[in-house]
């Protein structure tokens, strides 16, 4: 069984490589991250985390997407709602897959 395949056919939109800056706040604990998108879609984008702490698969996090340079200073209230679906840890870094609880959360963010 081809895994690529098997992942590809379960994502709802296609996905675009582009690097962009994110801040990441955690529900459960209220602690905010920063990153940086390594692809992102409609339904969904891979986090770098530059935090070693793992954010775990269900948990529920808050995220924005920096399209401009002054959209770091976003506060909790503009970052969209969003589902950790699987993260990894390496070096002192995480990349963290999520899903967008709401399908058209990129308008929200630009």
């Amino acid at each position: 069984m081809d895994t690529q395949a098997s992942s590809e056919e379960r994502r709802r939109a296609p996905r675009i490589q582009i690097l962009r800056p994110v801040k990441i706040r955690c529900e459960a604990t209220g602690k905010f991250y920063t990153g940086q998108t390594q692809n992102i879609s409609d339904g969904g984008a891979l986090i770098t985390v530059d935090h070693p702490s793992l954010l775990v698969t269900g948990q529920k996090v808050r995220v924005g997407i920096a399209w401009a340079s002054q959209q770091m200073l976003m506060n909790s209230s503009q970052l969209s709602p969003a589902t950790v679906a699987r993260s990894l840890g390496h070096d002192a870094k995480q990349d963290v897959a999520i899903y967008f609880d709401q399908f058209d959360c990129l308008s929200q963010t630009a």
